[in-house]
């Protein structure tokens, strides 16, 4: 392979899941959320495997002593600590995955409507992680036996992740507390 060709691989390998960093970044940006959902995060699995992923839990694990510490930083104040810790890095790529800074990201951003945000990655993050060991099994039920209905199984469980795939429920009212429109979709 090209140099080229071999650094875009090596950079998609090591790319990071863009609602696994939205779920970082939003924690990073609104702090209070972390204590709030402190039993949820301490269960999220990261699905970019390693080296990100035992980063990413790195992180998480660091956001959730910081909480339980009670230390009440602002996101500023947060960031530079985790910078301070070795995390510096890891935010730079978070925040690159999150393409761009959408609003609900900013600090000054509601809590309610960052909260909203917030339970959506988490409850999408959670059901492609369940489709994602459904599609494992299925695979391995097709090497079994590869009759139709394994076949049609597996087929059903893809579709289900394509779909899950930038996924976006509309709320109703969602950026009203921050001064956003809320036109519906």
């Amino acid at each position: 392979a090209s140099p080229g060709l071999a650094q875009r691989l090596q950079q998609g390998r090591s790319a990071l899941p863009r609602r696994e960093a939205l779920i970082l970044l939003l924690l990073l940006a609104h702090p209070d959320l972390v204590a709030e959902h402190a039993e949820e995060l301490a269960e999220l699995e990261f699905g970019c495997g390693p080296p990100a992923g035992h980063e990413l839990a790195a992180l998480r694990d660091r956001l959730l002593d910081l909480a339980h510490d009670g230390d009440g930083a602002g996101s500023e104040a947060l960031r530079a600590d985790l910078a301070a810790s070795g995390f510096g890095p890891l935010i730079g790529r978070l925040d690159a995955a999150a393409g761009g800074s959408p609003w609900y990201l900013r600090p000054e951003a509601a809590a309610v409507d960052a909260a909203h945000v917030l339970r959506q990655a988490l409850t999408l993050h959670r059901k492609a992680s369940t489709l994602h060991r459904e599609l494992l099994s299925a695979r391995e039920a097709l090497a079994v036996d590869s009759c139709e209905a394994n076949m049609a199984r597996m087929r059903d469980i893809q579709e289900q992740i394509s779909a899950l795939t930038g996924a976006e429920a509309a709320i109703e009212g969602f950026g009203a507390s921050s001064g956003r429109s809320t036109s519906s979709m």
